[in-house]
């Protein structure tokens, strides 16, 4: 008869661990989820959307290089722009231009840099070369520089004390700039025109 009640006992014991375990549990489970799984969902979003941002500005770049006057250059850049921010990825990323020419997020300069002297003078932004281009004793590079913010993937914006924390409730402000060597010289200034820089095809300006 005492072994039973003992055996009774330590079964009472027991079922009060498991339900103190259990009880313990749920919150242990919220904190891990809270504290580690949603940031690090997120900062894989954040890696997604960095990539997303530079193949933007990448492919920006390339097409106002390719342009044969400065407005169809600055035309390309916005489109190509939007195009990457409306696509399945930029939607992923939840990219969101900020300024930038026509809004797109993205605004052009003109690097001239002397081939004696190695000064180099920016013109921009979204304002062409003031003076008349040398392509012979200078280069020329567009210049795409790209300002967006890249929103969490799960967004915790209506839990208290992580509202405001980038990457986590709040998005994260990102400026990518690329370089690409301009390919006619009438697409550094307002004036119409289809003429090539041949010396801007050297590897000094390959990037």
């Amino acid at each position: 008869m005492v072994s039973l009640r003992r055996i009774l006992a330590q079964g009472r014991r027991r079922n009060i661990g498991a339900s103190a375990q259990m009880a313990e549990f749920a919150p242990a489970f919220m904190i891990f989820i809270l504290v580690i799984m949603l940031p690090f969902i997120n900062l894989l979003s954040f890696a997604t959307g960095y990539a997303s941002l530079a193949f933007l500005a990448q492919n920006s770049a390339v097409q106002a290089s390719n342009s044969s006057t400065y407005a169809q250059a600055l035309q390309e850049m916005s489109n190509s722009a939007n195009q990457t921010k409306s696509s399945g990825i930029g939607q992923f990323a939840k990219l969101a231009p900020v300024g930038g020419f026509n809004g797109c997020g993205c605004d052009l300069f003109i690097t001239e840099t002397d081939l004696t002297t190695k000064v180099s003078t920016q013109y921009g932004p979204n304002t062409a070369v003031t003076v008349t281009p040398d392509p012979t004793n200078k280069i020329y590079e567009f210049q795409v520089r790209a300002t967006y913010d890249i929103g969490p993937f799960l967004n915790l914006g209506s839990v208290p004390f992580v509202s405001s924390v980038p990457l986590v409730g709040a998005p994260v402000r990102i400026t990518i700039s690329s370089h690409r060597a301009a390919e006619h010289t009438d697409a550094l200034t307002f004036l119409a025109g289809t003429t090539k820089i041949a010396v801007l095809k050297e590897p000094v300006v390959s990037y």
